[in-house]
């Protein structure tokens, strides 16, 4: 996804490909929540909370790392090597 942006003349296309990525985002944290709720019984809304909160962390990040590529990178290489550290991330999560 991030390698497609690169390629994006507008803000306009970039914005789109992130509310659907966003929106893919939101429906992975949704089958987070029900794939903890069947398994825990008595601490139920600590076991979610664990799950969760690596979500808070996930979203500080990114954008730290893209200003640090920004700074030192053009927008499309910046994006592109951010589109290959995500990708190794997912490849090996």
């Amino acid at each position: 996804m991030c390698v497609i942006i690169s390629f994006a003349y507008t803000y306009s296309s970039g914005y789109s490909n992130y509310t659907i990525s966003g929106l893919g985002s939101g429906m992975v944290k949704l089958s987070a929540f029900t794939a903890c709720y069947p398994y825990f019984n008595k601490k139920k809304a600590l076991a979610i909370g664990l799950a969760t909160s690596g979500s808070g962390v996930g979203t500080i990040a990114p954008p730290l790392l893209l200003r640090f590529l920004f700074d030192n990178y053009s927008f499309s290489g910046a994006i592109i090597l951010y589109g290959m550290i995500y990708s190794c991330h997912k490849l090996f999560d």
